[in-house]
């Protein structure tokens, strides 16, 4: 019996013949073999098909012989790739920022706003480049990582992140070919960093109970602020949404608002960019968040512009809506005002009340994300669990304004009781 012929229809890559797949998802031929004691892998940039893979198979067979009979010449069998050779001499700290710039550059969910990459660049010049950015891609170990990580206290989340930022530089150079393996794709950041536990993050959300609300308006005097903080309160709109609603994007018969945009934060300067998803949404207004807009109109109704104006006179914070710094300045004091406790308490509560009092309230967990912007269910029931355990049996609509003078009514029988 003769030996079985090899054709293209039944054409299998011989061992050290393999089928890569890139970063693209593009199918390419690499050949792999051993020379004088190193190992190398090769790609021949040509797609897998039938043909291909018998010429393949015959190009590693004539390489093995030739390094048998030791006349064997690399560069005779693949030519000089100029730019792998310059990508193997670049610094990590070129590939990552011009990676970051590019990134900057891309519009949609694939780029990223002038406040992530501020806030990536600083997290790079902190940590990433003084430790990894002189080493090439060639040069860094898992040893390098494993040092760092050592001397690092940060969380396991930031850690994350970090590597977040010098992940995908390795993953190209290794889907190109630049290295033959993920330098440290087996060190888990989670035997080096620690975590908060899920209760200790839980705690981050500290609402304002009915009692504490009633008395937060009630001391506060300043009828702007007091608008300002009842509809923040009962709208669930993130702290950079509130600041710049227009009056433009109010809807007078729907008693409606379009969120569709956002503050921006870069080298401590603020601007105007898109929703943090990236996307507009319709906000139902229920009666307190309704009122306090009602109230507002005799304001800045006349100026067409933000809803919400600045009432101080700062050169240096020139913008036309409330800076973040009065925000958390004006917040921090109406708590302190009224008696309510400060501490570990940011305005960012402000929409965690609202999303605790709808959840508690019975609303459909639908509508409550809608209105918050949420992207799932799922976070809502992870950061609002005790709300959502109150819902199972409160299923009713909730009248907020019978709920703040029940609760004003509490808070005079406990000061007479005191008296």
């Amino acid at each position: 019996m003769g030996r079985r012929q090899t054709t293209k229809e039944n054409a299998q890559p011989i061992r050290g013949v393999t089928i890569r797949t890139t970063a693209a998802g593009t199918e390419l031929i690499q050949l792999a073999f051993t020379y004088k004691g190193k190992r190398y892998r090769k790609s021949l940039n040509v797609s897998p098909t039938p043909q291909n893979i018998l010429a393949a198979n015959r190009r590693l067979e004539q390489i093995r012989l030739e390094i048998q009979m030791g006349s064997f010449q690399l560069e005779k069998h693949f030519e000089p790739n100029d730019e792998l050779a310059t990508l193997k001499k670049t610094p990590l700290r070129e590939l990552i920022k011009e990676r970051m710039d590019r990134k900057l550059r891309l519009t949609g969910r694939s780029g990223w706003e002038q406040s992530t990459y501020s806030e990536r660049l600083k997290m790079f010049n902190l940590h990433i480049e003084p430790t990894f950015g002189h080493l090439t891609v060639t040069e860094l170990t898992a040893t390098h990582v494993k040092n760092w990580l050592k001397k690092k206290t940060f969380s396991l989340t930031y850690g994350q992140l970090l590597m977040s930022i010098m992940n995908p530089v390795i993953e190209e150079a290794l889907a190109d070919g630049v290295i033959d393996k993920h330098p440290y794709k087996h060190v888990k950041l989670a035997d080096y960093l620690g975590q908060k536990t899920t209760k200790e993050r839980k705690e981050r959300i500290d609402p304002l109970s009915e009692v504490e609300i009633s008395l937060l308006l009630d001391k506060t005097k300043d009828s702007q602020e007091r608008n300002y903080l009842q509809f923040m309160l009962f709208s669930g709109l993130r702290m950079q949404e509130g600041a710049v609603i227009r009056w433009e994007d109010v809807d007078f018969k729907q008693r409606t608002i379009t969120v569709c945009r956002a503050v921006g934060h870069d080298n401590n300067k603020e601007y105007l960019k898109s929703t943090k998803t990236g996307e507009e949404r319709i906000v139902d207004l229920i009666p307190p968040a309704w009122e306090a807009l009602m109230n507002q109109r005799k304001h800045t109704r006349l100026s067409a512009g933000f809803v919400f104006l600045p009432t101080y006179s700062r050169r240096d914070r020139g913008y036309e809506w409330p800076a973040r710094t009065y925000i958390r300045s004006m917040w921090t004091r109406a708590l302190n005002r009224a008696g309510i406790r400060s501490v570990n308490r940011s305005p960012k509560q402000t929409r965690h009340t609202f999303c605790s009092l709808m959840i508690a309230a019975g609303k459909p967990l639908t509508w409550v994300a809608q209105q918050a912007g949420h992207s799932s269910l799922a976070m809502l029931e992870k950061h609002y669990a005790k709300a959502v355990r109150l819902a199972s049996n409160k299923h009713h609509d909730y009248d907020f304004s019978s709920a703040l003078e029940e609760a004003r009514r509490r808070e005079e029988e406990d000061q007479q009781h005191l008296a």
